[in-house]
C-alpha cells in the first residue's frame, strides 16, 4: 500500500513538474513589443528566467550594424527561496554616431546548452518614439 502511495505521489509530482515547465515555456515564446524614447543612446530588455533549471536567455539576432554587442545582467529573485528565477537584462547601446531607426528587431533564445532542440524564441520589435512635448499651461 505505501507502495502505491509513493508511485501515484512521484506520478504527481512529475505531472505537476511537466504542466509548470510546459505552461512557462509557452510564456517564453510570445512576441513583445519595447517602446523607447529615441533621443536614447540605449535600450533594454528584460526577461524572466531560471539558470537552475540550465536554461538561460541568450541574444541570437540584432542589428549589430547599428548597435554595440549588448551586455547582459541577470538579477536573482528577492524572495531568496532555493531554485527561484530572476530577470536577464540585456542592455543595447546605439554606436557612435549613428541615431536610432524607427524600429528595430532583436531575438533571443532561451536553451540549454546541451540541448538546441527545446529552445524557445523570443522576438523584441523596438520602437524609438518621440518624447512627449511639454506645453506649459498659461
Amino acid at each position: 500500500m505505501i507502495r502505491l502511495f509513493k508511485r501515484a505521489h512521484v506520478a504527481r509530482v512529475m505531472l505537476f513538474s511537466a504542466l509548470l515547465l510546459s505552461s512557462s515555456m509557452s510564456c517564453a515564446s510570445n512576441d513583445m513589443v519595447v517602446t523607447v524614447n529615441n533621443q536614447s543612446s540605449n535600450f533594454k530588455v528584460s526577461l524572466p528566467g531560471n539558470p537552475t533549471t540550465g536554461y538561460r536567455w541568450v541574444v541570437s539576432h540584432y542589428d549589430s550594424t547599428r548597435f554595440d554587442a549588448p551586455t547582459s545582467n541577470y538579477i536573482v529573485s528577492s524572495n531568496k527561496l532555493m531554485g527561484a528565477g530572476g530577470v536577464y537584462t540585456f542592455t543595447f547601446k546605439l554606436k557612435h554616431g549613428l541615431k536610432n531607426p524607427k524600429q528595430t528587431q532583436v531575438s533571443l533564445t532561451y536553451a540549454r546548452s546541451w540541448d538546441k532542440n527545446s529552445a524557445d524564441k523570443k522576438d523584441v520589435t523596438v520602437i524609438f518614439t518621440k518624447p512627449a512635448s511639454s506645453s506649459s499651461k498659461k
